[in-house]
Formats: C-alpha cells, sequence, structure tokens
C-alpha cells in the first residue's frame, strides 16, 4: 500500500512540474489572395506605434521569401532618416545587424505624427541570427525600440516557424 501511495504521489508531483508547451506557430496568421494565390504569413505585432514583424510571402512554387518589417511613430520630423534608409537590430549577446534599404516616412494627424516604415528581405545567411538569438532592441529613424524578453523569445519562435512553412 506504501508502494502505490508513493508512486500516486511521485505521478502527481511530476505532472504538476511539467508546465505545457506552447506552440507559437498558431499565432502566425495566412492570409491569401484569392485574386491572385498569393499566400502570406505573418507574426504578431510588437504594440501598436512601434512594431517589428517577420512574414514570408509566397507567389509562386520558386518564388518564395522572408521579410523583416519595421514601423515606428516618432514626434520627430527626420527627412533624413528616409534618405538614409538604416534600420539596425541588436540582439543579446550584443551584435548587431544592419540593413540598408528604403525607410519611407508618412505624415499622420495624431499624438506620434510621423509613421516611419522600412524592412528588408532575410536570406539564408542573414535569417540565422533571427532564428538563434533573441531581439533586444532596433532603430529605425534615430528611435531606439526596447523589445521586451518575452516578446523577444515569441519572435525567435516565430522567425523559426516562418522559416519552416511552405
Amino acid at each position: 500500500m506504501k508502494k502505490i501511495v508513493l508512486f500516486i504521489s511521485l505521478c502527481i508531483g511530476f505532472i504538476s512540474t511539467v508546465s505545457a508547451q506552447v506552440d507559437y506557430c498558431k499565432e502566425i496568421k495566412k492570409k491569401t489572395d484569392e485574386m491572385t494565390g498569393h499566400v502570406e504569413y505573418i507574426s504578431p505585432s510588437l504594440s501598436v506605434t512601434d512594431n517589428i514583424t517577420i512574414s514570408k510571402s509566397k507567389t509562386s512554387e520558386n518564388d518564395t521569401f522572408s521579410i523583416i518589417d519595421i514601423t515606428v511613430q516618432t514626434t520627430q520630423n527626420t527627412a533624413d532618416y528616409e534618405a538614409d534608409g538604416s534600420i539596425y537590430i541588436k540582439f543579446e549577446d550584443g551584435t548587431v545587424q544592419h540593413f540598408t534599404g528604403k525607410v519611407s516616412c508618412s505624415y499622420l494627424n495624431t499624438q506620434y505624427p510621423y509613421l516611419f516604415i522600412g524592412g528588408s528581405i532575410l536570406h539564408a545567411s542573414t535569417i540565422i541570427p533571427f532564428k538563434t538569438k533573441k531581439i533586444v532592441k532596433f532603430q529605425i529613424a534615430g528611435k531606439d525600440v526596447n523589445v521586451p524578453d518575452g516578446f523577444a523569445t515569441k519572435f525567435m519562435a516565430w522567425v523559426n516557424c516562418i522559416a519552416d512553412m511552405k
């Protein structure tokens, strides 16, 4: 009888210490354009005003690519940032990935009237850090945005999910 009670106690203790695995891939949204057949997978957003997402687009059987998108809203009127086109992403180990491209700026009639949008296509070599390291901060248009650790963990999982989607 003591053995049965001990066994049941151990089982209950083991079950209570096992935490449920979260399937972050279920949080990825899939959009399909029924006219063109274009399929896009996109991760959840960081926030409404400052945002980083990862997406994967498939326009044909052989044309698939992943994109990192960053948007920030700010009170700064800085056309120079639009011309510069620089995006910086800092990882937990201190490394910084720098992307250059087009950063566009729009004026909104809001508390933070300047909306900067930029992004970059990720290739096999440039996606690796996003799959293996947490992002701690990103910068666009001279605005630094800290990334909370919980979101950084999810983002790394989403990158891995999206990279594996066909």
